[in-house]
C-alpha cells in the first residue's frame, strides 16, 4: 500500500511526556529536560499505549507501527509495515544508518584494542 499524490493521511501526535510551566513562565518538557525516576515497566507501558493509539489511527490504511530495539546498536527502531503483506514501508532510523552505526562501533572497538 503506497500513499500517492492526491491521497491524504492524518498525522497523529502522541505525547508521552508532560509539559510543565516554570516560575519564569517558560515551558519545559519533563521527559527531556530532567532525569526521570520511572521504571522500565512504566516506559514499556507508555510505549505500548502509544503504539496502540498509532495502530488504531492507521488501521484504515492497512499500516501497522512496530517498535523494537536493534540488537547490534542497542537503538530504538520504529517501523511502519503494510499489515496485509508484511512489507516494510518506512523505518526510523533507516537500516543503512543502523549499519553505519554498527560499523562505527566496530571501528571504535578496533581503535580501543590498538591503544591497550
Amino acid at each position: 500500500m503506497k500513499v500517492g499524490a492526491g491521497s491524504s493521511v492524518n498525522v497523529l501526535n502522541v505525547n508521552v511526556g508532560t509539559l510543565k510551566r516554570t516560575s519564569d513562565n517558560s515551558v519545559k518538557v519533563s521527559n527531556h529536560d530532567e532525569p526521570q525516576s520511572q521504571s522500565a515497566a512504566d516506559d514499556k507501558e507508555k510505549i505500548e499505549k502509544a503504539l496502540k493509539i498509532i495502530n488504531m489511527a492507521y488501521k484504515k490504511v492497512n499500516v501497522e507501527c512496530k517498535y523494537s530495539i536493534d540488537k547490534r546498536t542497542d537503538m530504538e527502531v520504529v517501523e511502519f509495515v503494510n499489515s496485509e503483506t508484511g512489507e516494510s514501508i518506512r523505518q526510523y532510523p533507516p537500516e543503512e544508518i543502523l549499519n553505519m552505526i554498527h560499523k562505527m562501533y566496530d571501528m571504535y572497538g578496533i581503535m580501543m584494542d590498538k591503544k591497550v
